[in-house]
């Protein structure tokens, strides 16, 4: 059995999302969905400059002599391919390409993994222990059926996958706690990060910390979220507020979770299978989107309704408010920092410039694609070019670019988005303390 076509039994391991998108859908519509998803970031870490990757192993569009599918909703051009008939779940249904593409992916972060440039070799390291893990996981699952079901099952799992993926992580860990690149140290704490709860954690991965990562960045706020995430647990009051501040007057949040898209180099990647690439490219957003962020949810709670709030926690909430939706590369943290700005007495306009900008966001990355051509080359190449602005300049900053490239002003964007997804223009309830 393939382990793109997982039995039953294995269904848990996909929950875990440690590569978060192995089955074939829609690679271009997948772009969109991480323009609208949760925290990246754009500096820190070895400077690293792409080749171009849109002048690759795949055929340009208007080479492709195939006929027009836009009017067969059955069928879909798959890139290199051909005609392919949808499944019923929109999957197109190539497991082979799938794992050519796995395959691919492994070779690229061994490359990458023995390279001498110091954050390539991190990026390796990390792509190397989320693939151990997450084949140990399905291998786990596959053996025992209905292990799903049984919680002691899922914890063995866990296990099995952390030690499966160990010596990468050691590796990745032990080389960030010798640098000072934010960029790779961000890298080892996700994956430390991943096993260190409820248990501690254990070799170099003892030494990664959340507080050594703010003394390394300390103008950064997601350190700082994640410390007081720590002394949130150990119900230590005064330390919460003590991190919360020092988020509040940082100069930027950043996640540094473009780190996967690296891999998308076609140096690095190395395939000239066009349906190929654009599996491993789906499988890249995929380990990009799985990259944790840090507890928005407690700094929604420290920043109750404004009714709750004294003088200087509403001065606090109001500056970590703008870290989050003015000066972040994530769109999830725009998004509740909104809420929290609004909650902590931010003018009318001042909370719909930041509402705006997002909506200008989502329309501009809708119109970037077209839902009727996933798969296509065309659809390939534009992919390619996305997926090398988000790693050069982060989810925010990609889709700025696009809303320059538009040639349309915010307003007008903002607009059309709330006109033809009236629905969809409120910003998400943040659950509240009472």
């Amino acid at each position: 059995m393939s382990n793109d076509d997982p039995p039953p039994a294995a269904r848990f391991y996909w929950s875990y999302r440690l590569v978060g998108a192995v089955a074939c859908v829609g690679l271009v519509a997948a772009i969109f969905w991480v323009y609208q998803r949760e925290p990246p970031e754009s500096s820190g870490g070895t400077p690293v400059t792409a080749s171009n990757p849109s002048v690759g192993g795949f055929p340009p569009a208007f080479n492709d002599p195939r006929d027009d599918l836009s009017q067969r909703p059955d069928f879909v051009e798959v890139c290199g391919v051909g005609r392919v008939r949808l499944q019923p779940s929109g999957d197109v249904g190539l497991p082979e390409i799938a794992t050519a593409a796995r395959q691919v992916v492994r070779q690229a972060a061994a490359r990458l993994a023995a390279s001498s440039n110091d954050y390539d070799r991190a990026v390796g390291l990390y792509a190397q222990s989320v693939y151990a893990a997450e084949q140990a996981l399905y291998d786990y699952a596959v053996a025992r059926p209905g292990c799903e079901r049984d919680e002691q099952c899922e914890r063995e799992a866990m296990t099995f996958a952390q030690e499966a993926s160990a010596a990468a992580t050691d590796q990745l860990a032990r080389h960030a706690v010798g640098s000072r690149s934010p960029g790779i140290y961000a890298l080892a704490f996700y994956r430390c990060r991943r096993w260190a709860e409820p248990a501690p954690a254990s070799g170099a991965c003892a030494q990664i910390s959340s507080a050594q990562w703010a003394q390394i960045e300390p103008d950064n706020a997601t350190p700082w979220l994640y410390e007081a995430a720590v002394a949130a647990r150990r119900k230590d009051a005064k330390s919460v507020d003590e991190a919360l501040l020092r988020a509040s007057r940082a100069q930027a949040l950043r996640l540094h979770d473009e780190a996967p898209l690296r891999l998308t180099d076609h140096s690095i990647l190395r395939t000239d299978d066009p349906a190929t690439t654009a599996m491993a490219y789906y499988q890249l957003v995929g380990m990009r989107a799985a990259l944790p962020a840090p507890d928005f949810q407690l700094v929604a709670q420290h920043c109750l309704p404004s009714a709750a709030m004294d003088g200087s926690r509403r001065l606090l909430c109001s500056d970590l408010a703008a870290v989050l939706a003015e000066r972040s590369s994530a769109l999830i943290s725009m998004q509740i920092g909104v809420r929290i700005g609004e909650r902590a007495g931010w003018s009318p306009q001042r909370v719909a410039a930041v509402r705006d900008r997002l909506n200008a966001i989502y329309q501009v990355s809708a119109e970037s694609f077209d839902p009727k051509d996933p798969y296509s080359c065309r659809a390939l190449e534009l992919s390619n070019k996305r997926l090398t602005e988000l790693f050069r300049h982060g989810e925010v900053g990609a889709a700025e670019r696009l809303i320059q490239a538009s040639g349309k002003s915010i307003a007008v964007l903002a607009r059309e988005w709330t006109d033809s997804h009236p629905s969809r223009t409120q910003v998400p309830t943040i659950q509240e303390s009472k």
